[in-house]
């Protein structure tokens, strides 16, 4: 092999290897990023229109039928028929804490006795908050460890 070839193969190579470094560092910034109050709301919404259908299919199976079981495994969600609502667990960040954003539906269409929006603090470290989306759900943030101070 002439050392012209051998040039060029270890230039292709190392344009490879550069290419996938710089791919793995981009999706790994990603993945370390972390999501705040708003772009977890943004997941949410976008969530719940990906899978509105299905996710109110499993609402009303669980309100009408009153089941407290998880009837559908697609979804990570718990019942409370007494309030008559389903959460939805969408998506959380950080190891040990740190934040959790679920879709709650309400058959009322409060959430904790409100309206519009909900914000609560619990042993001055854990905040809850949330935002009514429509006549039935809420988008709810759950921070453990306050790493995004939320204001009301």
């Amino acid at each position: 092999m002439s050392s012209k070839v051998k040039g060029i193969l270890i230039s292709i190579i190392a344009i490879l290897v550069i290419v996938v470094v710089v791919v793995g560092l981009f999706r790994l910034i990603d993945f370390l990023s972390w999501e705040t109050y708003s772009s977890a709301k943004k997941e949410c919404v976008e969530y719940l229109e990906k899978n509105r259908s299905l996710l109110e299919d499993v609402v009303l199976a669980a309100l009408q039928d009153g089941l407290e079981e998880h009837g559908d495994s697609r979804f990570d969600y718990s019942v409370d028929l007494e309030k008559g609502l389903v959460k939805f667990s969408v998506d959380a960040q950080g190891m040990l804490g740190g934040q959790y954003w679920d879709l709650v539906y309400t058959r009322s269409g409060l959430y904790e006795n409100r309206s519009e929006s909900y914000y609560s603090v619990f042993d001055e470290s854990i905040v809850t908050k949330g935002e009514k989306l429509d006549d039935h759900w809420w988008y709810i943030w759950n921070d453990y460890d306050l790493t995004e101070l939320s204001e009301k």
